[in-house]
């Protein structure tokens, strides 16, 4: 099996949720806001909030409208990479490139100053499933929650996968032997976060569900 060599940095991110109240009315829809900053050189990145709700508008040009310097976004797509690239106030080549809940990229920040994004829209409630292909893919939590990839998020882990993580500089590799046991133990996803999967075996589904209580 081969694997490519990312050069990737540490996500610092703060949650914040704000309840809707109108009248003692209680509104189902919670707004959420995450505040990332990325780093000069490469991170790894999702977006766990829905820009407005609808689930169509989770675009390059509507979730990161304005970053301060030039920055690269790299979407990984059925084994191939996808760029886009931030300068002179607009997105080239397609402005439209979406980073769903449930999706991840890497983002190359060539400096000189780290930046800080806040991706603001609706927390998903209620059930959604990341489709896990064979082979490698970028993945993501729906929700923004933090756990053990497998035993806290419920990744359907198959024996022979790998977990792929960026902790301290450097890729830490998690493979699942099976029976619940991880060599070199079983990776914390944190909010904000995205990571590789290499799949074996056949193509799987990984089911999510949420529910803010009032």
């Amino acid at each position: 099996m081969r694997t490519k060599t990312l050069l990737l940095s540490a996500v610092t991110l703060v949650l914040g949720i704000v309840y809707s109240q109108a009248q003692a009315v209680y509104s189902q829809n919670v707004v959420g806001y995450i505040n990332q900053v990325i780093p000069v050189g490469f991170s790894m990145v999702a977006n766990q909030v829905d820009y407005d709700g609808t689930g169509t508008n989770n675009t390059l040009a509507h979730i990161l409208p304005s970053p301060p310097n030039p920055i690269y976004v790299y979407k990984f797509t059925s084994g191939a990479y996808s760029m886009c690239f931030y300068a002179g106030n607009v997105w080239l080549p397609n402005a439209d490139m979406t980073l769903n809940p449930g999706e991840g990229v890497f983002i190359n920040n060539p400096g000189p100053n780290p930046i800080t994004n806040t991706f603001v829209g609706t927390v998903l409630q209620g059930n959604y499933t990341n489709a896990v292909p064979v082979g490698y893919s970028i993945q993501s939590y729906n929700f923004p929650i933090s756990g053990a990839v497998s035993t806290g998020l419920k990744y359907p882990a198959t024996p022979g996968d790998y977990v792929y993580t960026w902790v301290s500089n450097n890729f830490q590799i998690s493979f699942y032997e099976g029976g619940g046991i991880w060599i070199a133990n079983e990776p914390t996803i944190n909010i904000g976060q995205s990571f590789f999967i290499y799949h074996s075996g056949t193509a799987t589904n990984w089911p999510a569900s949420f529910t803010v209580q009032p």
